[in-house]
């Protein structure tokens, strides 16, 4: 008799035994399943195996000639750590700041919690959660009781801290600070730190909030960042060696950005060609270098906007390249962002 219709006797003859038999079998295979697959997660949950998504855009044709003598005497770490965003809807806070501010009577709305807009008057307040800016226009000076008597860099970091701490109950750091003149009000610049280092958004300004304030305190507009970031949960990745970030530049598929700013020498070829440079230029006819030069690096953090969840390490390069407009070439000013993060660790597309 073959062995299976043994089998088949023996088990329709003892069905205990059986079913005994089956149960071991599954409890088997549960076991080696489990074994598989709960290491498989394991590892997925580990700094060696996930991939980072890069809030900077791949593809970019653009050369960057970096000299050894911008990085050979500063010192970049090792690792630096990866941030996921809180997501956190702050109109709420942005009410109660208001109510700190002593305004009342503003009529809010809202537009699918994509936008909310707090209006009376001329007065104007503006919160879009997808990248947590708050924008505030008022029509008449508020006041804040803050000193405004400052005239250096740390002085300004440190009114924005103040102001922070008192009317949006935020524990903010800031650097790069920036005092300017606008008639006879005065204009706060200031970029959020993260471990020491400057926070830059998708765009190639330098200053992540402004206040315009007067001499006695009183707030009349600016833009706050208030994204927020779980420090338990950080990742600590390794980072690219800076010595090698030009070869990496160079490929199209490493992540970076390219903002290409606008020139003295361009301005006055745009007037020689009859046109006209103002906020309503689309500047489309302008061609983007796609080489460069740098003259300065730092290792900053770069924000983009709560899709992507994170706030990356990324390199941060001034630069100045040429383009050739009416038959004239010209030096243009361009800053550039790029992926600091080992490029093992990165997720990049159709790669």
């Amino acid at each position: 008799m073959p062995i299976i219709e043994k089998i088949k006797k023996l088990f329709s003859e003892n069905r205990p035994l059986a079913l005994l038999i089956t149960a071991a079998l599954i409890l088997f295979l549960v076991f080696i399943f489990s074994l598989i697959f709960g290491k498989k997660d394991q590892g997925d949950n580990t700094n060696d195996n996930y991939l980072i998504e890069t809030p900077l855009p791949t593809g970019v044709d653009h050369d960057v000639t970096i000299d050894s003598v911008l990085y050979k005497k500063k010192e970049f770490p090792d690792e630096l750590k990866v941030y996921k965003i809180v997501s956190s809807n702050e109109s709420s806070n942005v009410e109660a700041f208001l109510l700190k501010l002593g305004l009342s009577g503003f009529t809010k709305s809202s537009v699918q919690s994509l936008l909310y807009t707090w209006t009376k008057g001329n007065s104007l307040v503006e919160y879009v959660p997808n990248d947590q800016s708050v924008t505030f226009v008022f029509e008449e000076g508020v006041v804040t009781g803050l000193n405004t008597q400052f005239d250096t860099s740390e002085s300004a970091q440190a009114f924005m801290s103040r102001f922070y701490n008192q009317f949006l109950q935020k524990d903010y750091k800031f650097t790069n600070g920036k005092i300017t003149k606008e008639g006879n009000r005065i204009r706060v610049e200031a970029s959020r730190m993260i471990d020491n280092y400057p926070l830059y958004l998708a765009n190639h300004n330098s200053y992540t909030d402004y206040l315009v304030v007067d001499i006695n305190g009183n707030l009349y507009k600016g833009v706050s960042v208030l994204i927020d970031y779980d420090r338990e949960k950080a990742d600590t990745i390794k980072l690219v060696d800076v010595s090698n970030l030009q070869s990496l530049l160079g490929t199209d598929t490493y992540p970076k950005e390219v903002f290409q700013g606008v020139s003295e020498a361009l301005i006055k070829a745009i007037g020689e060609s009859g046109q006209k440079l103002d906020a309503a230029d689309s500047l489309s006819d302008i061609p983007i270098a796609k080489l460069s030069t740098a003259k300065s690096l730092s290792l900053v953090y770069y924000y983009s906007n709560t899709s992507f969840k994170q706030i990356v390490p990324a390199y941060r390069l001034e630069a100045e390249g040429k383009i050739l407009y009416n038959s004239k070439e010209i030096t243009v000013p361009l800053t550039i962002f790029t992926n600091a993060l080992d490029p093992s660790r990165v997720y990049i597309p159709n790669e």
